[in-house]
């Protein structure tokens, strides 16, 4: 018998990579499961439910600090 699964891997919002483990093919049976390992492998997983790999997440941080702040 052959069925079609779903499986989730986490891909950067910014550029499209994705967040395969130690560079072999990533996917989990749990959407949780492939977060955190994204997490656990230096990714940014934003409060948006955004994720960046870690050159775009470096990108992110600077944009996010050098971002005028509003002052009343």
């Amino acid at each position: 018998m052959i069925q079609t699964v779903t499986y989730f891997q986490v891909f950067c919002d910014r550029c499209g990579a994705d967040a395969q483990a130690d560079g072999e093919y990533g996917a989990w049976a749990e959407r949780f499961a492939a977060v955190d390992q994204a997490a656990d492998n230096g990714w940014l997983i934003a409060k948006d439910d955004e994720h960046y790999c870690p050159e775009c997440a470096a990108v992110e941080r600077h944009e996010e600090d050098t971002a005028p702040r509003y002052s009343p």
